[in-house]
């Protein structure tokens, strides 16, 4: 894998951890805020600010009236997808006695590294 293709990845770990973020904050609370958001990923919220504003920029979110950050529909389809696979790895882990720490940061890097076609063949083949 090349340098470029690792920084892609990586940046494209860091928008669906967001994303995800973001949703679960907002299912939770109703809306989201830079300092949930910041508390929850356990960043500064200007780290959270710079990548809000990347996110804005490539149209996956966007700020309401009062400044609280919404998903766009572009958004929530990454959003629905990553939380589906987490939940997903996050379940089956824990259905195997993984205490729920563990299976939630090994769900969470499982998310990332597995393709959109083998997640599907996977449900198929488990039955979910």
């Amino acid at each position: 894998m090349t340098k470029a293709e690792k920084q892609k990845v990586i940046k494209d770990e860091t928008r669906d951890n967001y994303l995800k973020t973001i949703k679960l904050t907002m299912t939770e609370n109703g809306c989201a805020r830079a300092c949930d958001i910041a508390k929850r990923l356990g960043v500064s919220k200007p780290t959270v600010s710079v990548h809000l504003r990347h996110l804005e920029d490539e149209g996956y979110i966007y700020r309401n009236e009062e400044n609280r950050i919404c998903l766009t529909r572009k958004g929530k389809v990454i959003a629905n997808d990553i939380s589906e696979k987490f939940l997903f790895f996050r379940e089956i882990l824990m259905s195997l006695d993984i205490d729920e720490q563990t299976a939630e940061e090994d769900a969470c890097r499982m998310e990332h590294a597995l393709s959109d076609k083998s997640f599907v063949s996977l449900k198929k083949y488990i039955g979910k």
